[in-house]
């Protein structure tokens, strides 16, 4: 019988430990056994404070179950001991008792990490998708009257020219609202759905064409590295669309490398262990393109802001390249990620389904 408890306390998804009187843990159980990465005979060895050395709340309400018989229960409570996995529990300690007295306490974790970053990048989602929609919507109220204006700028320039007088200022103002159209297209890549042409195509004859583009625009000396997987197969997607996301990530990789640096373009199959946290779909075939550059990277605070329509760190920028480039990835089934590297400079991601469904 005590085995069969044993076994059902093994398969539970929270990390249990038992400790004594003496702070010394007696029983733990599988899960606890994986959020030390020890075994748990191993574990039964060691005293309660070694394991969460530096949590001095945790440690003071142990004693106070072991001593008061006071429960303690947290909702969100992160674990700041470096013998232990990092990340958010729930949390309860509660005093064991046997005939009238406290002889132990149960420490129950449970790890709600997945459960919050699942929950947070879905409220991103939701904001991204609000603010995309919002800008989309003023495109198309602005489209019309913007039309008018080029008309009456086009009428205003041909009969400046019939009476001999400069269309220079005219021409300017045309100028701009050309600039104004473009952007309005843009904008209008926020729409719901985003349609997609989709087509066979060799991805690397994309960023191929990308790179050479870069390479001949000879305004900064820059080396353009590439670790291309030749295995890899045809993709299923828009190639139009793909190759503006590539040229605006190879783009802001180059502007943001110092003089002399070097950008880095990889591509390679995605194994199941880089989707883990990545809520796409496992089933599914993915590849992997990464742009790195040796800039300064992205300043923390800014992070989760990056694939917000109209943000932007740029002096003269309009934050809308990255939140397009997030878009069309999403709409073809993948993922835009932005990964900080340690030393310096910034990783992107582009997670890509090599076929698309229907």
């Amino acid at each position: 019988m005590k085995d069969f408890a044993h076994n059902i306390l093994d398969h539970l998804p929270s990390a249990l430990l038992v400790c004594n009187q003496r702070g010394q843990v007696i029983y733990a159980n599988e899960a606890a056994s994986r959020l030390w990465q020890k075994d748990p005979q191993k574990l039964c060895t060691k005293p309660f404070d070694l394991l969460f050395l530096g949590d001095e709340t945790l440690l003071s309400k142990l004693h106070q179950a072991l001593r008061h018989g006071k429960e303690f229960n947290a909702r969100e409570y992160q674990i700041d001991a470096p013998n232990l996995r990092q990340g958010v529990f729930e949390l309860s300690i509660s005093p064991v008792y046997e005939d009238g007295k406290i002889v132990s306490a149960l420490i129950t974790l449970y790890d709600i990490s997945a459960q919050l970053d699942k929950q947070e990048r879905g409220q991103q989602l939701r904001l991204n998708d609000a603010i995309g929609m919002l800008a989309s919507s003023m495109a198309h109220e602005i489209q019309n009257p913007l039309g008018g204006i080029k008309g009456a700028t086009q009428l205003q320039m041909r009969d400046l020219e019939e009476l001999g007088i400069s269309t220079e200022p005219s021409e300017m103002v045309l100028e701009e609202i050309k600039r104004i159209e473009r952007l309005l297209e843009e904008l209008l890549l926020h729409s719901d759905p985003l349609p997609l042409s989709a087509q066979p195509f060799n991805i690397h004859e994309v960023l191929e064409t990308v790179i050479w583009f870069e390479e001949n625009r000879g305004n900064r000396r820059l080396q353009l590295n590439r670790i291309f997987d030749p295995s890899l197969p045809d993709i299923e997607g828009d190639r139009d669309k793909l190759h503006q996301v590539f040229l605006n990530l190879i783009r802001n990789a180059i502007e943001a490398s110092p003089e002399g640096g070097e950008v880095t373009i990889r591509s390679s199959f995605c194994s199941q262990w880089q989707l883990a946290g990545k809520h796409l779909t496992p089933q599914r075939k993915y590849m992997l393109i990464e742009v790195e550059d040796q800039g300064p990277g992205v300043n923390d605070k800014h992070i989760s802001q990056l694939f917000r329509p109209l943000f932007t760190t740029k002096p003269n920028g309009h934050g809308l390249g990255l939140s397009i480039s997030y878009r069309i990835i999403q709409s073809h089934g993948g993922l835009l990620n932005y990964q900080p590297i340690p030393r310096s400079g910034a990783l992107f991601q582009v997670y890509l389904p090599t076929q698309q469904l229907g």
